[in-house]
C-alpha cells in the first residue's frame, strides 16, 4: 500500500505541474490522503497562494519537489526516490541526477532555516 501511496502522490503533483499550476506552499501539511478500497486518493489543500503560469519553469518544479521532500521521518530514502522516479515518468530531462541533488540541497537549506528560526540546534 505504501508504494501505491507514493505513486498516487507523484501522479497528483505531476498533474498539477503539467497543468502549469504552482502551489507556493506545497508541503506535506497540505496533502490529505484517503484509502479508497485498494487505491489512495490524494488531495492538495490550502491552495490560496497558487498560481497558474503560461509555462511552469523547471526551477519552480524543483522548488515544489524540495518542499515535498521535506516530509516527516518514516519515509524511506527508497520511497523518496520512487516518488521522484514516478514523478518524472522516466523522462530524464524532466528530473535528472543534478535535479535530485538540487532537491536534497534545498531541503537541507529549508531545515537549517527552520532550525535557526525556531532556535533548535542539532
Amino acid at each position: 500500500l505504501r508504494r501505491k501511496l507514493v505513486d498516487a502522490l507523484a501522479q497528483v503533483v505531476y498533474t498539477l505541474h503539467d497543468a502549469r499550476v504552482y502551489a507556493v506552499d506545497l508541503s506535506a501539511k497540505n496533502i490529505l490522503v484517503r484509502l479508497d478500497g485498494d487505491d489512495w486518493r490524494v488531495f492538495v489543500v490550502d491552495l490560496d497562494n497558487t498560481h497558474l503560469w503560461r509555462q511552469l519553469t523547471h526551477r519552480r518544479r524543483i522548488w515544489n519537489l524540495a518542499q515535498l521532500n521535506d516530509i516527516p521521518d518514516g519515509v524511506t530514502p527508497g520511497e523518496r526516490m520512487r516518488f521522484f522516479h514516478k514523478y518524472a515518468g522516466g523522462d530524464e530531462p524532466l528530473l535528472s541526477r543534478a535535479d535530485a541533488l538540487a532537491i536534497m540541497k534545498l531541503t537541507k537549506e529549508r531545515h537549517e532555516r527552520w532550525r535557526r528560526k525556531t532556535g533548535q540546534v542539532q
